[in-house]
């Protein structure tokens, strides 16, 4: 028997559009099938809300691959988070993470989807954060050492001015 949805409407939507994401493979062989009466529509009997499933993937592509890979097994795939952990984390002892992971994608998606349907605007891709310059000294540590000289900004080295007596 699947859960009762939650009382508060916004906690319910999501739960409701996570539904649908772990049955978006189903929909796509009834439209194949051509057993739906309005093709690639879901609608939310209370709301009346029409999900539109051909965009309802609109923001994966701007999601770090963590949230991304927690999103597409219990989302998707409906794997547990217990089964997602196992994969995803395999020496942890707690399957929190994962499940944060997950419903903060969730909430991505829909945020992005929601966006989509307002805008026509498709999210930006993620892109990987640069990483740490290991010759490069943080300005802290220059001043720890006792050398206030000059220090690095951003890459570019910025002399400290003397005064003159």
């Amino acid at each position: 028997m699947a859960r009762k949805l939650p009382d508060e409407p916004g906690k319910r939507r999501t739960q409701q559009i996570k539904r649908i994401y772990q049955h978006l493979e189903h929909f796509q062989a009834l439209i194949e099938d051509g057993h739906m009466t309005l093709p690639g529509i879901v609608t939310i009997p209370e709301t009346g809300e029409e999900i539109y499933l051909a965009d309802l993937m609109v923001g994966i592509d701007s999601l770090p691959p963590r949230q991304r890979e927690a999103f597409e097994l219990i989302c998707l795939q409906e794997w547990t988070e217990t089964d997602a952990t196992k994969k995803m984390l395999p020496d942890s002892k707690w399957s929190t993470p994962v499940q944060q992971y997950a419903d903060t994608a969730l909430g991505r998606m829909i945020a992005a989807y929601d966006n989509y349907q307002e805008t026509g605007e498709l999210p930006d891709p993620y892109q990987e954060r640069r990483k740490k310059d290991p010759d490069v000294e943080p300005v802290m540590d220059r001043f720890k050492r006792g050398n206030p000289r000059s220090f690095r900004c951003h890459d570019v080295v910025v002399p400290l001015k003397r005064k003159n007596a």
